[in-house]
């Protein structure tokens, strides 16, 4: 049985058309037919009923359906795991969106031209997932997730402060400040803080008014002169160095709290030892983070 032909079955299948899935799969539409009877001929059942203008599976193509997802996700994962790679070429890193879009540049800088990167964005909880689960090699987060397994390296401590538009909010108290905040809630992370970005929630309530789920959402808010984002500082100076002037963030005087800081982790596995390409990125955050 043509693994091409269970694909096709699977795009017909989840868009409802034959005609929308041929330009996707780039086959022309008589093709795709022909190759669909092919399968209804190997698997003995007809897969597909017209339910208007659209294409329904039958009970038998419903029946179908889960086996093609779970064969076709074996041979993928067979296909990318048997992959030539040496642990000295490739790092396969998990982290969220602070670091893996704003320390993203300083650490292609510090790496080896040779050296690859799989980078995987996720949350705390789901970075420690992907360690965990052999996915990715490092993680690197502020708001770790206790993990089986997993050992936790202190690396160094970022600062942390609200930023904004200083000519549209100097002055204006902390309570009466509009925030953009992470959208997705944190659970089980080691402080009180409700969102990625490790605000003190249980000592400082704020106005969350913009409610994003990226941080570049958020930058924009700020930048726009709406809202203040709590960052860590080497991002709010990495952002400044590339944004125009009239985007420039500053550092809200009246919003300063206290113990604004958040250490940094290094997530590897237990038994693993650490690599040179581990101690790149460490040092690189620790550049990073200082200047």
């Amino acid at each position: 049985m043509d693994t091409d032909r269970l694909r096709y079955f699977l795009s017909i299948a989840r868009l409802g058309s034959l005609a929308e899935a041929a330009p996707l799969l780039r086959i022309s539409s008589p093709a795709l037919s022909k190759a669909m009877r092919v399968l209804e001929s190997e698997v003995g059942a007809e897969l597909f009923v017209r339910d208007g203008r659209k294409l329904a599976l039958s009970d038998e193509g419903k029946r179908l359906l889960p086996a093609v997802e779970e064969i076709l996700g074996k041979i993928d994962a067979l296909r990318y795991g048997l992959k030539p790679r040496t642990q000295e070429a490739l790092i396969r890193l998990a982290t969220f969106e602070v670091f893996s879009t704003h320390f993203l540049g300083p650490l292609l800088g510090a790496l080896p031209p040779e050296s690859g990167l799989e980078l995987y964005e996720a949350l705390p909880g789901e970075i420690e997932r992907l360690v965990a689960e052999r996915h990715a090699d490092i993680g690197l987060s502020y708001l770790p997730i206790a993990w089986n397994g997993l050992e936790y390296l202190e690396i160094t401590t970022i600062e942390m402060a609200v930023f904004g538009k200083q000519d549209i909010f100097a002055g204006i108290s902390l309570e009466a400040l509009p925030f953009a905040v992470p959208l997705n809630p944190l659970a089980s992370v080691p402080t009180k803080a409700r969102g990625l970005d490790g605000w003190p929630d249980d000592r400082l309530p704020r106005w969350r008014k913009y409610q994003v789920a990226m941080l570049e959402s958020a930058l924009e808010l700020c930048r726009r002169g709406v809202a203040v984002a709590y960052l860590p500082k080497f991002v709010a100076r990495l952002h400044n160095q590339t944004a125009a002037l009239s985007c420039q963030l500053d550092e809200i005087a009246s919003a300063r709290i206290k113990d604004g800081g958040q250490s940094v982790y290094l997530i590897k596995r237990r038994n693993d030892r650490e690599s040179p390409l581990a101690r790149t990125i460490a040092s690189t955050v620790r550049k990073t983070c200082r200047k």
